[in-house]
């Protein structure tokens, strides 16, 4: 490519040629396109899917120690004032 770029501005400055004349003549490079999203290259090797809730059976136990987790997660970024 930069071979042929300074063949033929070589030849555009022997013969006289216009900078229009010359832009025409070189190859463009492609347009970027945007990669596809991690969702659409997905769902080309995997094919559609469809989101579903899932509410995992918990004992008394473990919803109590969630709710508390949950609500000191939400004092800390309260106190860091992040909410």
């Amino acid at each position: 490519m930069p071979l042929l770029a300074a063949l033929i501005l070589l030849f555009a400055a022997a013969t006289g040629l216009d900078w229009a004349w010359l832009t025409s003549q070189l190859p463009r490079p492609p347009l970027p396109s945007s990669p596809p999203s991690p969702s659409q290259a997905l769902a080309v090797l995997v094919g559609r899917s469809a989101e579903i809730a899932a509410e995992p059976q918990l004992s008394a136990r473990e919803r109590n120690r969630l709710a508390l987790r949950e609500s000191a997660g939400t004092l800390l970024y309260w106190l860091q004032g992040r909410m």
